[in-house]
């Protein structure tokens, strides 16, 4: 059969795919469903004839996730659970469909760290559009400048805060990984280093301008662990050393300065944050809206854990705050600002042990792997991955498409190495 789909194993199929998948999911989130539904669907094709990969522990722990997550919306069905169980199946699949995933690109031969690159280029692409036509530039320029502004055109703050994230550290990890390692040319090495760099000084604009507590504290967490990793990985090894060096350094630089010139708006949302924080144990009276309804939220959400505490309250949990909820703004709501506590309140005791151990097998394959990938392209990894993990503290930020692609493309890297040696070791199953 396989022999039949040679012409699906070019590799410049597999790189436009995942070019264009990080384009469409910041700016088409169907059509980046429609290209991940094609590259499960192609890991299938293989997976029918090779059948080693089904072995490794990532995927066969991803298999049972998704046999869980169908269950539960089964299971949350047919008890009259709130929700559309069966709708929401597909947020919570993004990382189950990496190990799936890694098999096409294995197919693919595709080196990881130009998977990557792919990625993180399109989605750099589809970020920086998505901005600029939602009054982006209006707002750096301060057009916009009411502190409680929910929304930027047509996205909410913190969406537009993801995209400036995401885009600052796809664009550091293109300008490591591609413009100061590739013989370019110098005028044209300048001229996208330049490109590059003034890309990510927009981003960070925006980004204070904006004032997304979330989206600032997890870049500003992301960049430190990118730098901290070309210091560990990437200035002692790399062929193109004093130019690498002296780009990151200048970089972090940059945007040191520009946060140092602008602290007092970065500073200025972070009042009621503090204050919540400070709160923990006090009368919810003696906060402000935001910190009473923040409370409030993680309050009912381990209400909930509790009520159902091993098998959760199924897939679909958006309708739970407006049933359960106390006060107007946690009405209002359609997820817990939390994912690790959205996934005990969907899934309960018995999902958050299953999904543990699939981040585990992947972070151990992860961890065993990184020497076959460049330091660059490890760098800007680690960050993107380190930039999820933060963000899913204060949001359910895998419901939003370019964080759940990511994820897969990340857990995709992750088990790419393994499942390739599987596919080149095993002969077609007859």
């Amino acid at each position: 059969m396989l022999n039949n789909i040679k012409i699906l194993q070019d590799e410049r199929l597999g790189i436009g795919g995942v070019f264009l998948l990080g384009i469409a999911c910041a700016l088409a989130p169907s059509v980046a469903e429609i290209i991940t539904a094609a590259l499960v669907m192609m890991a299938i094709v293989v997976l029918a004839q090779h059948r080693s990969p089904l072995r490794e522990p990532p995927m066969i722990l991803s298999l049972v996730w998704i046999g869980f997550v169908l269950l539960s919306a089964t299971y949350a069905a047919a008890n009259d659970l709130p929700g559309n169980h069966f709708k929401a199946l597909g947020k919570h699949l993004p990382i189950a469909l990496g190990p799936i995933v890694a098999v096409t690109f294995a197919f693919w031969r595709l080196r990881r760290d130009t998977t990557l690159v792919a990625f993180i280029s399109g989605l750099a692409i589809g970020a920086t559009v998505l901005l600029i036509r939602n009054g982006a530039i209006s707002v750096i320029a301060g057009e916009f400048v009411a502190p409680d502004r929910a929304f930027i055109g047509h996205i909410n703050r913190n969406s537009a805060g993801l995209a400036c994230g995401l885009l600052m550290i796809s664009a550091a990890t293109l300008l490591q990984s591609v413009v100061l390692q590739k013989p370019l040319g110098l005028v044209f090495t300048a001229c996208s280093a330049a490109a590059l760099g003034g890309t990510i000084i927009f981003a960070e604009l925006l980004l204070i301008s904006l004032q997304s507590r979330t989206a600032l504290i997890a870049t500003g967490i992301a960049m430190v662990i990118w730098f901290g990793a070309q210091l560990r990985y990437g200035f002692g090894r790399h062929a193109g050393g004093r130019r690498y060096r002296y780009a990151a350094v200048a970089l972090l630089a940059s945007i040191v300065i520009v946060s140092v010139t602008n602290w007092s708006t970065i500073t200025q949302r972070f009042g009621s944050l503090m204050t919540a924080a400070m709160g923990i144990g006090r009368p919810l009276d003696k906060l402000d809206a935001s910190g009473q309804d923040r409370l409030a939220l993680t309050a009912l959400a381990v209400d909930l854990v509790q009520q159902r505490p091993l098998l959760g309250w199924g897939p679909d949990a958006s309708r739970l705050p407006a049933l359960f909820g106390q006060t107007s703004g946690v009405k209002s709501l359609t997820q817990f600002h939390n994912g690790y506590l959205q996934m005990l309140v969907n899934f309960g005791v018995i999902g958050g042990l299953l999904m543990t151990a699939l981040l585990a097998v992947t972070l151990r394959a992860a961890v065993r792997s990184q020497g076959s990938m460049p330091a660059a392209a490890f760098s800007g990894a680690l960050a993107l991955a380190a930039y999820v993990a933060v963000s899913n503290i204060t949001e359910s930020v895998l419901f939003v498409k370019p964080a759940a692609a990511s994820t897969t493309i990340l857990i995709a890297l992750a088990c790419m190495p393994n499942i390739g040696r599987r596919l080149s070791q095993h002969p077609p199953a007859a």
